[in-house]
C-alpha cells in the first residue's frame, strides 16, 4: 500500500509487463482505464479514454527464412525470381509489398512487363494479381492469404520476368513489408535477401577472385543447403 506516502500532484510511472503488442499499426478500438482510490476506498480520479494503444514498430521477419535467386545469372536478361519469407504477424487479406533493389530492372509494359506474380507455397492459389508501381521499384500483391485463418509456415513467391544486372553486383536487399487490408503496416524484411552476381550458383557468397568457392549457400530458396568443401550440396 502506498497510502501517506505520496504527496499531491506526484508523478507516478507504472510499468505494464507481459503486454502483447498489436499485430499492426492500426488502432486498438479501446484504450487501457485506470483509477485511483484513497486509503477509505473513495476514488479520487479516473481516466476512462485517453490512453490509446497503438504500435508504432513494425515486427522483424526472421532473415534466416529468407532469401531471393533468380532461375538466370546472366548479365543483362530476364529471369523469374523466387522470394522467401516467414510471417512474424498475421491476419487474413493482408497485403504484401516487395520492393525490388535498384540494380534489378522491373520491365515497362512495351518491353515484356508488367511483372506478373505467382504463389508457390504458403498462398491461397497459384495465380496471383500484383500490381506494379514504377516510381518506387514495387510490387504489391493483395489475394495471396484471403481465406487462411493460420499463418502459413513460409511463403514462396515467383516474380515473373525482372531484368538481371547488366554487371556482376552484390544487390541491394529486396524488400518485403506486409500491411493490413486497409494499409497499416505490419512486418517488414529488409535484409539477407540480396542476389549475388558475382558468385557461381549455388554459392550465395565468394570471394570475387575465386567465384566458384562458395562461403554460403542459398538454403531458403534452393535445394543446395549444406555447405561442404567450399561447395554448396543437397
Amino acid at each position: 500500500m502506498l497510502e501517506n506516502s505520496i504527496p499531491g500532484g506526484s508523478v507516478i510511472n507504472l510499468l505494464l509487463t507481459e503486454v502483447t503488442s498489436p499485430a499492426s499499426f492500426r488502432p486498438i478500438a479501446d484504450s487501457i482505464h485506470y483509477e485511483v482510490s484513497n486509503g477509505e476506498g473513495y476514488m479520487v480520479e479516473s481516466v476512462q479514454g485517453d490512453l490509446l494503444i497503438q504500435n508504432t514498430e513494425p515486427g522483424s521477419m526472421d532473415p534466416a527464412q529468407a532469401g531471393v535467386t533468380p532461375d538466370y545469372w546472366e548479365n543483362s536478361i530476364l529471369a523469374n525470381y523466387t522470394v522467401v519469407f516467414a510471417f512474424l504477424n498475421f491476419e487474413q487479406n493482408l497485403q504484401i509489398w516487395i520492393t525490388v533493389p535498384p540494380e534489378i530492372g522491373i520491365p515497362s509494359e512495351e518491353d515484356n512487363g508488367p511483372v506478373k506474380c505467382r504463389g508457390v507455397r504458403g498462398t491461397d492459389q497459384a495465380a496471383l494479381e500484383c500490381q506494379t508501381f514504377y516510381d518506387n521499384s514495387s510490387i504489391l500483391i493483395t489475394d495471396a492469404v484471403t481465406s487462411k485463418e493460420v499463418a502459413p509456415v513460409q511463403v514462396e513467391l515467383l516474380l515473373e520476368s525482372l531484368m538481371n544486372p547488366d554487371t556482376n553486383v552484390v544487390t541491394e536487399s529486396f524488400k518485403v513489408e506486409t500491411r493490413t487490408f486497409d494499409g497499416y503496416p505490419m512486418d517488414v524484411l529488409d535484409s539477407n535477401a540480396e542476389v549475388n552476381f558475382f558468385c557461381i550458383f549455388p554459392c550465395r557468397s565468394c570471394q570475387e577472385e575465386t567465384p566458384s568457392v562458395c562461403e554460403s549457400c542459398y538454403t531458403a530458396t534452393t535445394d543446395f543447403i549444406y555447405l561442404w568443401d567450399e561447395s554448396c550440396i543437397e
